[in-house]
């Protein structure tokens, strides 16, 4: 279930890159990133605790591995 919610997150990341994004993921993402931009798990945009991109991972369903989200 999680790459099926990572791909999601793939394909939102690509809304957004293209100007068509979805404002309410939008707004969620920038919640989730909010978490992500502090932790310290976190390398460069990788969560270092999943592996996921977190540019991706901010903008699916998936839940933080560490419940921050």
């Amino acid at each position: 279930m999680e790459l099926k919610n990572i791909g999601e997150g793939f394909i939102n990341l690509l809304r957004s890159e293209f100007g068509i994004a979805d404002n309410e993921i939008e707004n969620i993402a920038e919640n989730k990133f909010k978490q992500c931009s502090v932790c310290d798990r976190r390398n460069k945009n990788k969560c270092g605790e999943c592996g996921c991109l977190i540019s991706a991972k901010i903008r699916s369903s998936s839940k933080c591995p560490l419940n921050k989200f």
